[in-house]
């Protein structure tokens, strides 16, 4: 939110100095960026001290977000959140944030107030002629950025209530209206056509993504697949190559894990996670539980395909 603050303001100083008009090049855009940070800066360094962040000195919605986030109890979240409605009553974020303030709601009406908000933020960036001019924009442009996080929450509901011919519509409708995808809805995308078994479509996404086909995003969910469908060859091929990605120590503490996990408690989304690691491991199941934990026996399988070669063949003795 404060990188989206800083921006608009950044946005806002370069409008007033060309007076409405758009910069000529992208020279002289980066010119004014260069301006506008000096004089950031020069304000940043006059003022010794930090100045906290108060109801007192509060003055924009990202500031009254920010006070909401770290008020002490619901009440006075509650105020905060509605002194940033005040000044922006069609605000994704802040209506959102103030639904989700009832504790008491059941999921199925937290998915009709997000679709009341989304109707609603739909026609009010239609209105500013924003939604056709952004379109395959939307997380590059800030006053859609609330649109697309709002659609993400929703997108959460419906794979929580498994409602999966829904969830893949609004992923499909999510990647239309932000190509470049900085939320990650591609592999919330896959999961859902693991899911429905649909590997034409999951083929299909994965070429439209082939820079990131041998992501452990992908390769994962898909090793799933091939396994439902009994194709046994090509989801070994995937085991091992996982296998090879992330350490093989890494990915067997991953999989001897997942084998026996029916607890939603531990299987927590990570707040990071590091690439070919176990906490990128952690998320690719956690961000998807709807898909991973119906499917032990598919970790018992990967389980046995991971055995030394020995150990199979002793077995089978």
């Amino acid at each position: 939110m404060r990188t989206e603050q800083a921006l608009q303001e950044c946005l806002k100083y370069i409008r007033e100095k060309m007076k409405g008009k758009e910069p000529e090049s992208p020279e002289e855009m980066n010119a004014l960026v260069a301006e506008y940070m000096k004089q950031y800066q020069d304000v940043q360094t006059s003022q010794p001290d930090y100045l906290e962040l108060t109801p007192e000195n509060a003055r924009n919605v990202y500031d009254w977000m920010e006070l909401a986030e770290n008020a002490r109890t619901k009440k006075e979240e509650r105020q905060y959140l509605e002194n940033a409605r005040k000044l922006e009553p069609k605000n994704l974020d802040v209506l959102a944030q103030l639904m989700l303030l009832d504790s008491h709601k059941k999921s199925f009406q937290i998915l009709k107030e997000l679709e009341d908000l989304l109707a609603l933020g739909k026609k009010d960036l239609q209105e500013r002629k924003l939604y056709k001019e952004s379109m395959g924009d939307f997380y590059q442009v800030l006053e859609t950025r609330p649109y697309m996080r709002t659609l993400s929450m929703y997108l959460g509901g419906l794979k929580d209530n498994f409602m999966i011919q829904k969830a893949i519509a609004v992923s499909k409708e999510m990647l239309k209206l932000n190509k470049m995808d900085n939320l990650g809805i591609r592999y919330d995308l896959m999961a859902l056509y693991v899911y429905a078994e649909d590997e034409f479509n999951a083929r299909k996404l994965m070429r439209q993504f082939s820079d990131e086909k041998e992501s452990g995003w992908f390769q994962l969910p898909m090793a799933l697949l091939y396994y439902r469908l009994e194709k046994w060859d090509e989801a070994q091929k995937l085991v091992e190559a996982l296998k090879k990605e992330y350490k093989a120590t890494t990915f067997r503490k991953f999989i001897t894990e997942k084998s026996g996990s029916f607890n939603f408690l531990s299987d927590r989304e990570p707040a990071y996670y590091e690439p070919y690691t176990l906490s990128e491991l952690e998320s690719i199941y956690s961000s998807n539980l709807f898909l991973w934990l119906p499917n032990v026996n598919f970790f018992e399988w990967v389980k046995e395909v991971l055995k030394p070669a020995k150990k199979k063949k002793a077995a089978k003795q």
